[in-house]
């Protein structure tokens, strides 16, 4: 499971989709 994990290391990783978040938090805001 270490190489698997190694080779696919974007579970842990963040889509780049910040600026969606950050349009839900404003609009809470």
């Amino acid at each position: 499971m270490s190489r698997s994990w190694s080779q696919r290391p974007g579970q842990r990783y963040v889509p780049p989709r910040p600026q969606s978040l950050w349009r839900r938090l404003v609009d809470h805001a």
